[in-house]
């Protein structure tokens, strides 16, 4: 579980599982009923739900990026679009440390065209 009122900063190199971060976020979204700000630099949003997706259902990411979902996989994305004043997700390119504080009032709630 993520900490309550902490910044809790990951940093990876691609494809060693640092977006597995999600997974935290989506948990202390869903099931501790926490406010979370998701801000990834680099992964858009719907590559960062396909991840989250993946990581809690044990769903094969190279299908969900060909929007495949399973039965389990749709309830779980329909989970996290319904979640959006819990989970916020922001993708933005050119996110640094110091805008994080300035993001919740602008975080876009468009969730993935897929979900």
């Amino acid at each position: 579980m993520l900490q309550r009122g902490k910044l809790t900063l990951v940093a990876a190199r691609p494809s060693v599982g640092g977006s597995l971060l999600g997974l935290a976020a989506r948990t202390t979204a869903l099931v501790d009923h926490h406010v979370v700000l998701y801000a990834a630099s680099g992964p858009n949003r719907d590559d960062i739900f396909r991840r989250i997706i993946s990581a809690e259902t044990g769903g094969e990411y190279a299908r969900l990026k060909q929007g495949r979902l399973t039965e389990h996989e749709q309830q779980v994305a329909r989970e996290l679009v319904q979640a959006g004043d819990l989970l916020m997700i922001d993708d933005g390119s050119d996110l640094r440390a110091e805008d994080i504080p300035r993001t919740p009032p602008r975080t876009c709630r468009a969730w993935p065209s897929w979900s």
